[in-house]
């Protein structure tokens, strides 16, 4: 566990995110420090966009394409937990840990959303059913 936590704080004072290829494939851009990447031609079935706020807060460290990074992936979640367990995430990050990732990394979002950001946040959780998952990388996890 403490092998993992260094490396985690190694990448992360590098720059480097889990979340750039999730960008990438939706369309997006990634938020704050690290490398800008730049969105492919969209296919002709392109993708929905992740929501703006997912972008700007979730992504530096969760991917929706089925490979857990520095955190657990969040490309199922809606099909897999209810409102309230994702709410509770958000709001009180210590609430639940998935085995395997380290407590207190996760911002609590009290203080950092406005309520109704929270709940925009929640609602498109929700919506993560597999739409973003890659066949490829799928169930895989990214060893330390």
């Amino acid at each position: 566990m403490g092998v993992r936590l260094l490396l985690l704080g190694i990448a992360l004072l590098a720059g480097w995110t889990c979340g750039d290829a999730a960008w990438a494939q939706a369309g997006g851009q990634p938020q704050g420090p690290g490398p800008a990447v730049q969105a492919p031609a969209a296919p002709a079935q392109a993708k929905p966009a992740l929501h703006p706020l997912f972008v700007q807060w979730c992504a530096r460290c969760h991917n929706v394409i089925g490979v857990n990074a520095v955190c657990p992936d969040l490309g199922t979640i809606g099909a897999r937990r209810d409102e309230a367990y994702i709410r509770q995430s958000l709001l009180d990050p210590n609430a639940y840990i998935v085995p395997g990732y380290p407590r207190d990394v996760m911002p609590n979002f009290t203080t950092l959303l406005k309520p109704e950001e929270v709940d925009q946040l929640v609602k498109f959780l929700l919506t993560l059913k597999g739409q973003y998952l890659d066949p490829n990388k799928a169930g895989k996890k990214v060893q330390w």
